[in-house]
């Protein structure tokens, strides 16, 4: 590999807003950038292509898929001397879609992952991995800024390895892990007023499916919709504010 790291770095979200510019940072780095729907070449002044046409074009040392919508093919993955991914889930838990969501709802282990990049969604070969805090006032927002920061943060502890490919894996055990498709999360929006259930496990949906100022939990009734967000608050930070409220009197 040169000295310059040839990269192209496959992204849409807001991960990929983070990892981009910190890729664009880094003096080892030339940057191709692409996400689902076209690719940016500031480096090389080339028009903008497809992403995967990139990935095809260029045969760079490392393919990055940070926050990318779409399944890279295999034939395309075969293109890069490296191909990995960051997945903000702890796997194999919570593959697919959703991650954040299915951590809160399903207790798993919370946290981010970089993994090798196969033909099945996030079962390659495990790079690095971070455990990431959950607390009980998270929404499912809260969470997913936290995962952004660890995904970050690992990418930085783990670059010298990465970038020089010298990097060890380990197994992604799949089968002892979880697997969620993006038609789970539409059916989860919908709340049954009929379902037997605890207060945890509806606190626990409700909160997962927070994320403003987008509307995900749901309920009908009398033919109309009504969308459902839930506020948590730790109860020693609202009694202090009421105190000095109190005394401000």
């Amino acid at each position: 590999m040169g000295e310059k790291v040839q990269t192209i770095l496959l992204r849409d979200g807001a991960v990929g807003d983070r990892v981009e510019p910190w890729l664009r940072s880094k003096d080892d780095v030339n940057l191709i950038t692409a996400t689902s729907k076209k690719s940016e070449d500031n480096r090389h002044g080339s028009s903008p292509t497809s992403g995967l046409e990139a990935v095809s074009e260029h045969k760079p040392d490392l393919l990055l898929s940070a926050g990318y919508r779409h399944i890279i093919p295999n034939d395309i993955l075969e293109e890069a001397d490296m191909a990995l991914n960051c997945h903000n889930s702890y796997l194999p838990y919570s593959r697919g879609a959703n991650s954040n969501v299915w951590s809160i709802i399903e207790e798993e282990p919370v946290g981010v992952t970089i993994h090798e990049m196969v033909e099945n969604v996030d079962a390659g070969p495990i790079v690095a991995q971070r455990h990431v805090p959950l607390y009980p006032d998270d929404s499912g927002k809260d969470l997913y800024s936290r995962l952004i920061d660890a995904t970050v943060g690992l990418l930085e502890d783990e670059w010298e390895l990465i970038r020089d490919g010298t990097y060890e894996t380990k197994e992604n055990s799949i089968e002892q892990g979880t697997h969620h498709r993006s038609e789970e999360f539409d059916e989860l929006c919908e709340l049954d007023l009929q379902a037997e259930t605890t207060v945890k496990e509806t606190i626990d949906k409700l909160r997962a499916l927070t994320f403003p100022p987008f509307k995900n939990a749901y309920f009908k009734r009398n033919g109309k919709k009504y969308y459902v967000d839930i506020d948590i608050q730790e109860a020693d930070n609202i009694d202090e504010k009421i105190q000095s409220a109190r005394e401000d009197e």
